[in-house]
């Protein structure tokens, strides 16, 4: 894959995401720690970290730090339920599992300068969202992050 994105001038990513290889900083590192961060990369995934049990935020993305090439905004939360058990339930960034404030501050502080891009799948996938519109959801989103970033140091 490295020599592949090498010839093509591209950069290779995996992501961290729940029921694969890369569930956590930690197993993603162990797939990229042998190749060259400049063709093989991570997308960096909260809300997906959350599914799994996460890590620390700021170590895992000193760890991954070379390798980070993107990074999700999604969140979500666990909730229980008589009916189904444990679930996860998708949530907005600022009331979620994932404190975004810390993983905004840890990616500064490692001198990220990429994408975050926002994955915000409440009211449903790939479809008209249910619930709460995309200016909505789009809007929330930038507003708390907007104040998220002014605190941070």
């Amino acid at each position: 894959i490295q020599k592949m994105a090498e010839d093509h001038g591209v950069r290779a990513l995996i992501e961290i995401h729940h029921n694969s290889i890369c569930e956590s900083a930690a197993a993603t590192l162990r797939v990229v720690e042998n190749f060259d961060p400049r063709y093989v990369g991570c997308i960096f995934d909260p809300g997906n970290m959350i599914y799994s049990g996460r890590e620390n935020w700021r170590m895992g993305i000193q760890m991954l730090a070379p390798w980070i090439a993107h990074v999700h905004a999604k969140n979500v939360g666990w909730f229980y339920s008589e009916e189904k058990g444990w679930s996860v339930k998708d949530m907005s960034l600022e009331h979620g599992q994932a404190d975004f404030k810390m993983v905004f501050q840890a990616l500064k502080d490692v001198g990220y300068e990429g994408y975050v891009d926002l994955e915000d799948f409440r009211g449903g996938y790939c479809v008209k969202p249910t619930g709460i519109t995309t200016e909505e959801k789009l809007r929330e989103s930038y507003e708390y992050q907007k104040r998220v970033l002014s605190e941070l140091v």
